[in-house]
């Protein structure tokens, strides 16, 4: 609630006067305290009595909720140790995927190598065979029959027992 200024002033006044009551009342205790009278404190003279600051490392837990606890503690305690067997199988696989990569980069690379290789023989077997058959009108097949050397087509085709027409 906003306080008009008198009211804020009044309140002001108020607290000035409880303050002096108070000090008032301090120095007579002082000056008048006797080692026989014990003092009860406000809490206990009612009735009430004030619960103890919890302890920050320590609690207070039923005996049945205990035994959950405990079960529950040791399952996630099994869970952590697979979870951590799982990542680590996980990066080892990972290891793994990473290493294959590489492998099939590497088999790429020599792939394309051996393409480019077997394009340039391809196209010297035809300037061979253009030039056979230009100079001495003669195919590379009677040239390599001739010598004794057969093709692979040739070879497959010997071993094929399909059906005949």
């Amino acid at each position: 609630k906003n306080l008009t200024v008198p009211e804020y002033k009044a309140m002001k006044e108020r607290l000035k006067e409880l303050n002096a009551e108070k000090e008032e009342i301090e120095q007579v205790l002082n000056t008048a305290k006797l080692p026989d009278v014990k003092i009860e404190p406000f809490m206990e003279r009612k009735g009430l009595s004030l619960a103890k600051k919890p302890s920050e490392t320590k609690i207070t837990v039923n005996k049945d909720d205990l035994e959950q606890l405990q079960t529950l503690a040791r399952a996630n305690l099994e869970k952590n140790e697979e979870f951590e067997r799982m990542r680590a199988e996980r990066n080892e696989m990972k290891y793994d995927n990473r290493e294959l990569r590489l492998e099939v980069r590497k088999l790429e690379k020599e792939n394309s190598k051996f393409k480019r290789q077997f394009k340039a023989l391809s196209k010297n077997l035809e300037k061979i065979s253009d030039y056979l058959k230009d100079k001495f009108d003669m195919s590379l097949k009677n040239v390599t029959d001739a010598v004794g050397l057969t093709s692979p087509d040739d070879d497959k085709s010997a071993d094929r027992t399909g059906p005949q027409r």
